[in-house]
């Protein structure tokens, strides 16, 4: 089984957000990851996509 290639991205702040911009542009799969649960649940409602996985927990990470 051939396992699907993500982009990791840490931390989704001023600059993450920035950098994730232009993640989606480029149309990749993005795993975002960051302690900061407000954070992650302002940019789930915000993008609404099936190819952006957040998460503040590191071993989620690891499961895809």
């Amino acid at each position: 089984m051939k396992k699907k290639k993500h982009v990791l991205l840490v931390g989704a702040g001023y600059w993450g957000s920035k950098i994730l911009d232009k993640l989606i542009k480029l149309n990749q799969r993005i795993i975002v990851f960051d302690k900061n649960i407000k954070t992650l649940e302002n940019l789930n409602q915000k993008l609404k996509s099936k190819s952006i996985f957040t998460t503040n927990k590191f071993n989620n990470i690891k499961k895809l």
